[in-house]
């Protein structure tokens, strides 16, 4: 990832105005996006649920 970074750090100006920046873009946040749910360690809630069972 760090060179892929220093790439779009160092040709920013000419990607800006590509036809596909746009799009690019949106899949950069997409992957982005997932990424940090990924990374985002899971949220428990304190209310108790249904285990599942048939009463």
């Amino acid at each position: 990832m760090p060179a892929l970074a220093a790439f779009l750090r160092r040709h920013l100006g000419w990607l800006a105005v590509h036809p596909a920046a746009e799009d690019a873009a949106a899949d950069i946040d997409a992957v982005l996006r997932q990424a940090l749910r990924a990374l985002r360690p899971p949220t428990f809630s304190a209310t108790p649920t249904s285990t599942g069972r048939a009463a």
